[in-house]
């Protein structure tokens, strides 16, 4: 399922959406965040060569805003509606959640 959502997220264009800039916001500061940890790991670094690879191969747009300990570029993450913060499984810090709703799948005939 990850690598699905890795490999969409990369034909999904910018929307300007202004929870895409607030969760962007939150990840800036938190510990979690490459950027603001004291050293990455080994599965880390390969993790963003291989991202850094399929983004250049896709030509998609991305702004380096460091990569969460869940080892997904924070870029395309904060921008897919239907992901929610990473912490909160780990470690029970919800920071933002999903906004998706799915559509009921039951209709009424009418």
């Amino acid at each position: 399922m990850k690598i699905w959502r890795i490999i969409k997220s990369r034909f999904e264009n910018e929307t300007g959406e202004q929870w895409v800039s607030e969760r962007r916001e939150i990840c800036r500061t938190c510990l979690y965040n490459s950027l603001n940890a004291s050293g990455t790991t080994l599965k880390q670094k390969v993790y963003k060569a291989i991202s850094d690879f399929y983004t250049w191969l896709t030509r998609s747009e991305n702004e380096h805003l460091g990569e969460c300990e869940c080892t997904c570029s924070i870029w395309y993450k904060t921008r897919q509606i239907s992901e929610e913060c990473w912490a909160k499984e780990e470690y029970g810090d919800d920071k933002w959640k999903s906004i998706f709703i799915p559509q009921n799948s039951k209709r009424k005939a009418i």
